[in-house]
């Protein structure tokens, strides 16, 4: 199997080959692939807090509190190369710190361990990190793309909800030869998540991945994803109680169509781990939304049943989730855990072009003691949030929730019965 290290020395063989011969062959074709390439990148900044008081140790916070309030500042600088015979090229970096708010006003990073550096990082150092450094070809409707990415599916995927992605070392091929349809094939090998200062083996052997998406019904799009995941240990280093499978098939499909003026969505999970004693884990979910004026409207239910897996995506650390009834606060602790059914409903207002404001409400009934949830108890998120895009280049996002989640949930580890209020604040300016 080839190791992190070896990938990436194959994968700069390879630029470093098809850079001479190229330069060989065309040096002037070759410098303007490389001159008309395009730079493009962003500056964020995250914060959150929220008033969790601990049922295990009797610690209570207050909003706005730095023991209980995060913060990150950020920088996401990326690179790529125009076309060159059908070569292309990419890099991203990517830089955090805190901006000097260890210690002010937020003692808690995404990106960092909390306590003064008990981490790999100190509270005072800024992260940096290259994310993204692949190679490309294309022919036809070919694309082949090597190294170090940003991957979209849904069970591996680089999800967006902190300040920047996280990315993966990976082998990727997506064709859309056939008509109104794409096929898209991967080995994932390594993941950079949060908190981590390199690449890890996202499973022992990788990931192989298989996707089908065809949209040959009008208005309709059908999605099917299979990955076999080889691990001969747990899939990450959780505690023993948020069990995982060694070898196992993860299944995914999906269907999405417009009737008149509704949208319906209906999803499928299916977790077939290969280790003794361990519980098949089925899990779908159906979704149908609508919209008139500057209103528009969803409503989604989720069942997952009682097994040893949670509903969960296979990257991240399994925190997310692509059931339909998942929320910013209820997600793959919440709404994935096993023999749950779930209940969610939004509403969103446009009242201006570049303003959207949103409210839903999460309920999710766990029926047994399973992995992070309390038998018999139910689970609520409620959340109110605003996305502003009216300033040139720049996003805003404000969100107040109020969560009751019995289960270990987000909040330190402690069987929680009380409300949570928590509010987050994000922007971006993007060039």
């Amino acid at each position: 199997m080839i190791s992190g290290k070896n990938f990436l020395l194959s994968a700069l063989v390879l630029l470093l080959s098809v850079i001479y011969c190229s330069s060989v062959l065309a040096e002037k074709t070759l410098s303007d692939a490389i001159t008309n390439g395009k730079v493009s990148g962003e500056v964020k900044f995250w914060y959150q807090t929220n008033n969790f008081h601990s049922t295990t140790t009797g610690e209570k916070h207050h909003l706005f509190e730095k023991e209980n309030t995060i913060f990150d500042a950020g920088l996401r600088l990326g690179y790529v190369t125009d076309s060159f015979h059908g070569f292309g090229a990419g890099v991203t970096f990517y830089a955090v710190d805190d901006l000097g708010a260890y210690d002010n006003f937020a003692n808690k990073s995404l990106y960092r361990f909390d306590n003064k550096g008990a981490g790999p990082l100190n509270h005072h150092d800024t992260s940096t990190w290259l994310g993204e450094a692949y190679l490309t070809y294309n022919i036809s409707h070919t694309m082949i793309k090597i190294g170090r990415q940003n991957i979209k599916s849904p069970l591996i995927n680089s999800d967006t909800w902190s300040l920047f992605s996280n990315n993966f070392e990976a082998y990727m091929l997506e064709s859309s030869e056939l008509p109104n349809t794409t096929i898209r094939v991967g080995y994932v090998k390594e993941e950079r998540w949060l908190k981590s200062e390199d690449f890890d083996d996202i499973s022992d052997n990788g990931i192989i991945m298989l996707g089908l998406i065809n949209k040959s019904i009008p208005n309709t799009v059908l999605s099917a994803y299979y990955y076999a995941v080889d691990q001969e240990d747990d899939i990450t280093d959780t505690a023993d109680d948020w069990k995982q499978a060694n070898d196992s098939d993860w299944y995914y499909f999906e269907a999405k169509t417009k009737l008149c003026c509704l949208a319906l969505a209906a999803q499928y999970l299916y977790i077939d781990p290969s280790t003794h004693n361990t519980e098949e884990t089925n899990a779908f979910g159906f979704k149908i939304s609508t919209g008139f004026s500057i209103v528009d409207l969803s409503a989604a239910f989720a069942s997952v049943d009682p097994s040893d897996i949670n509903a969960t995506k296979i990257s991240d650390h399994q925190i997310k989730t692509p059931l339909y009834t998942a929320t910013i606060t209820g997600d793959g602790d919440i709404a994935s855990a096993v023999d749950t059914d779930s209940f969610k409903v939004a509403v969103g207002v446009k009242p201006i072009n570049s303003l959207k404001l949103t409210a839903s409400y999460g309920y999710y009934d766990h029926g047994r003691d399973a992995p992070g949830a309390l038998a018999d108890e139910v689970s609520r998120s409620f959340e109110l949030f605003a996305k502003y895009t009216g300033i040139e280049n720049v996003t805003i996002f404000s969100a107040y929730f109020h969560t009751n989640h019995n289960t270990v949930g987000v909040y330190g580890g402690a069987r929680q019965h009380a409300g949570v209020d928590s509010i987050r604040l994000w922007a971006k300016y993007a060039f």
